[in-house]
């Protein structure tokens, strides 16, 4: 009969009649680290980057200077937006209210668009990351949250991933910034569609969808159309190379970043698929300008698995015998 069990401190204990102890070594995840990964697959870290802010979701901006990552100091229960300079930091935390997530930077690369729940929904807002200035919101509902979101490249329209608040599941659409009114959906249905990502051209627009019964990434015209898979058994986290001819995604298991080159001419068409880099799962990544090369995450360790089981038998006389009690 199971007296009690608990975790803690990375172990699982089971007494068993006060007499017996079993434990074992939970499995824990590595901590992670950004790095800039070139085309030749060399990778150099980022310097003067704090050890008590946990880094993930990169943007990168349009001219390569900067990155913008969702970051979450030690002990803290909310995400910040914090800016790295490039090539060697300092690394900043820009003022914000809640939970907030950079999504995008603006073309001219002069803003953050961002998604925040200061409001108590999530919304999109948009901020200048340098220098002082207010955020200011760019597209926001009453009764469903956004969160995901990709710009068009003329800077002024955005595809968003919804939420609903009724149903808890993702739609994708499309409106111009500051134009709740006008929003219009481009997906629609029992399916979750999320993580939308525009081509360079804003003629295409990838994004994931469970479709199929599992996790894949698909290509549609931004306008309508077939969406094509695009993802081999399972992919998330869709990103367009910078000369639009190329779709970078996740794995199912988040642990590898593939590219898949594509023949948009007339539709949309996979014409090959290569792993290109180990990643961390839930960090995220993006790509450089020019393609020169991506900032993705590296793992500070190797994660630990769970150790053997293992018992100590008459466990109570055992610590009365160790603390003389």
């Amino acid at each position: 009969r199971q007296v009690f069990s608990v975790e803690s401190d990375g172990f699982q204990f089971l007494v068993h009649r006060g007499a017996t102890l079993l434990f074992q070594a939970i499995g824990a995840e590595p901590q992670a680290f950004p790095v800039v990964r070139s085309p030749d697959g060399r990778e150099r870290v980022l310097p003067n980057l704090p050890p008590t802010v946990a880094l993930s979701y990169p943007r990168v901006s349009p001219d390569g200077r900067a990155i913008a990552f969702t970051g979450k100091r030690a002990g803290a229960s909310e995400n910040d937006i914090w800016v790295y300079d490039l090539p060697s930091g300092p690394l900043r935390a820009l003022p914000g209210q809640g939970n907030e997530h950079p999504r995008a930077f603006t073309p001219d690369g002069s803003q953050i668009l961002f998604s925040s729940d200061r409001s108590g929904r999530a919304a999109l807002y948009l901020r200048p990351w340098r220098g002082s200035g207010e955020a200011q919101l760019a597209l926001g509902l009453d009764a469903d949250d956004l969160l995901a979101a990709s710009l068009l490249p003329d800077g002024k329209h955005v595809v968003f991933g919804l939420l609903r608040g009724d149903t808890h599941a993702g739609d994708l659409g499309t409106a111009p910034l500051g134009r709740p009114d006008s929003i219009v959906m481009l997906t629609a249905g029992p399916y979750h569609e999320w993580s939308p990502a525009v081509s360079p051209d804003g003629k295409w627009l990838a994004y994931r969808t469970n479709e199929s019964g599992r996790s894949e990434v698909v290509v549609r015209g931004l306008e309508g159309g077939r969406a094509v898979q695009v993802s081999r058994a399972g992919g998330y986290l869709p990103q367009w190379s910078r000369d639009g001819r190329g779709l970078y995604y996740e794995s199912e298991l988040g642990d590898t970043l593939f590219l898949a080159q594509l023949d948009l001419t007339i539709a949309p068409r996979v014409t090959g698929t290569r792993a290109v880099a180990p990643i961390v799962a839930g960090r995220g990544f993006d790509v450089l300008p020019q393609d020169l090369g991506l900032v993705t995450f590296r793992a500070r360790g190797e994660p630990k698995l769970p150790a053997p089981p293992a018992a100590v038998v008459n466990f109570r006389s055992e610590i009365e015998k160790a603390f003389g009690r």
